[in-house]
């Protein structure tokens, strides 16, 4: 499938998940009628979740190499989009974004100030915002959702679990799980 006009970050994700739409249902008519074919569900929400960016991990108390950051963050940004909950900002652009702001670098972009103005020029209504602390021998996961209209925090979830690349991952996993549940769920 070839793309040829330029898509704002609103229409690329609704360009991708029609594409992904589509795909699925070549897959399920080409299914053998004789044994129906085990394919994945493909559930689009009902209405379209809000657009959230979201940033680079950020660690207190430990260091992370820059590709294992960069992994996590991916696992995390991919597991909000699986929810159905809601869309992502491809980091591509956040990381376009911050070159084009002649920033230092894409992790220079921490604090919520600098989160905020970008979201915004990214067309996000929301950020969120990951911090994985190391306190004695346990690692927190903290995520923060952030409503950029009204630059305030809107759900939050906390998570612990060993400190090391697995328990990192299951720990994000669990605060993302966290903030996906529609409340009271």
């Amino acid at each position: 499938i070839v793309i040829t006009e330029k898509l704002t970050p609103g229409h690329e994700l609704e360009m991708m998940s029609n594409l992904v739409v589509a795909a699925a249902k070549r897959l399920t008519a080409k299914a053998p009628s004789a044994a129906p074919a085990k394919t994945p569900v493909i559930a689009a929400p009902k209405s379209p979740g809000p657009i959230v960016a979201v940033f680079s991990i950020k660690t207190s108390r430990l260091k992370l190499k820059e590709d294992l950051r960069t992994s996590l963050t991916a696992m995390a940004t991919a597991h909000l989009a699986a929810s159905g909950r809601y869309r992502v900002v491809p980091h591509s652009q956040i990381k376009a974004r911050l070159r084009q702001q002649k920033k230092a670098s894409y992790r220079s972009c921490y604090d919520m100030a600098c989160q905020v103005q970008l979201g915004r020029e990214l067309a996000a209504q929301k950020s969120l915002a990951i911090t994985i602390s190391k306190i004695g021998s346990t690692c927190s996961v903290s995520a923060v959702l952030y409503d950029l209209k009204l630059a305030a925090s809107e759900r939050a979830a906390t998570t612990s679990g060993a400190c090391g690349e697995d328990g990192y991952l299951a720990s994000i996993k669990g605060a993302v799980d966290k903030l996906s549940k529609v409340s009271g769920s």
